[in-house]
């Protein structure tokens, strides 16, 4: 079995961004309270940018209006390229938890 192609982290900002465009700051929080993941702002936005050299996702700025001032948000969108390796890391650990499973003489839960 080939590894997967999207570590844990790019998996879970995939998953997180999901079928929608999302603000970064709502990536960041969605990845918090769902995956109990916590970047550093400049972090998380260098960690974005591979994503999006990887073709993974693509991003955009939004002018938007913030206590009377206004600012650049970043938006996110993932490509047809990123969800294509969301499911082949997805089907690698479907298939690698049956694996483990047989082998142990355990059943598993249907993901489907």
């Amino acid at each position: 079995m080939l590894m997967p192609p999207l570590t844990h982290l790019q998996f879970a900002v995939i998953d997180t961004i999901g079928a929608s465009e999302k603000s970064g700051a709502e990536i960041r929080d969605l990845l918090k309270r769902r995956h109990k993941i916590s970047k550093t702002l400049s972090g998380f936005y260098m960690f974005m940018k591979r994503l999006e050299d990887a073709d993974l996702i693509t991003g955009r700025y939004e002018i938007i209006e913030v206590a009377g001032y206004k600012a650049k948000e970043r938006h996110y969108k993932v490509t047809g390229h990123g969800f294509k390796s969301w499911e082949k890391t997805r089907d690698f650990y479907i298939e690698a938890g049956r694996e483990w499973a047989a082998a142990r003489g355990t059943r598993t839960v249907s993901c489907d």
